[in-house]
C-alpha cells in the first residue's frame, strides 16, 4: 500500500513539474508578444501628433503666406553637422568642418543634446528639426533602455 501511495505521488509531481514548465515557457511567448504592440502604441501616438501638428502648420501658412515667407527667410541659421570625432559638446555656430570628417545623424546630435539637459523644443529649435521628431526619438531612446 505504501509504495503504491509512493508511485502516485511521484507520478503527481512529475505532472505538476511538466504543467509549470508549460506554463513558464507560455508566459515568456506572452511577454515577447507584448512589446511589439506597446512599440506599435507608441507609434500610433506619435503619429497622430504628428498630423496635429501638420495640421496646424497648413492652417497657419493658409492664413499669412506672405507673412511667413518674410519671417522665414529672416529667421533661418544655417547648423554645421556634428563631427563624431570631436569629444567637445555640441554648439550650435557658423564654423566650417573639414570633408574628411564623420558627421553624425540627427538622432545622434538630438540625444547627445537631451544627455547634456536639454529639453525637447529646445533641441528642436537648435537642430532645425521637428519638436515631435525629437521628442520621438528621445522617447525611443530611453524606452529601448529601460
Amino acid at each position: 500500500m505504501f509504495s503504491f501511495l509512493f508511485f502516485i505521488s511521484f507520478l503527481l509531481h512529475i505532472l505538476t513539474l511538466i504543467i509549470i514548465f508549460q506554463l513558464i515557457k507560455k508566459i515568456n511567448t506572452l511577454q515577447q508578444v507584448q512589446s511589439p504592440s506597446e512599440i506599435m502604441d507608441l507609434f500610433d501616438t506619435y503619429l497622430e501628433e504628428i498630423k496635429a501638428e501638420n495640421e496646424y502648420l497648413q492652417k497657419t501658412l493658409n492664413n499669412n503666406p506672405e507673412d511667413n515667407k518674410q519671417n522665414n527667410s529672416a529667421e533661418k541659421v544655417t547648423n554645421p553637422p556634428h563631427s563624431v570625432e570631436t569629444e567637445q559638446p555640441f554648439n550650435v555656430s557658423d564654423q566650417e568642418i573639414p570633408k574628411d570628417e564623420m558627421e553624425a545623424s540627427l538622432q545622434a546630435r538630438i540625444l547627445h543634446l537631451y544627455q547634456n539637459g536639454y529639453a525637447a523644443e529646445e533641441i528642436a529649435k537648435q537642430l532645425d528639426c521637428g519638436k515631435t521628431e525629437a521628442a520621438l526619438v528621445i522617447k525611443l531612446h530611453t524606452k529601448s533602455y529601460k
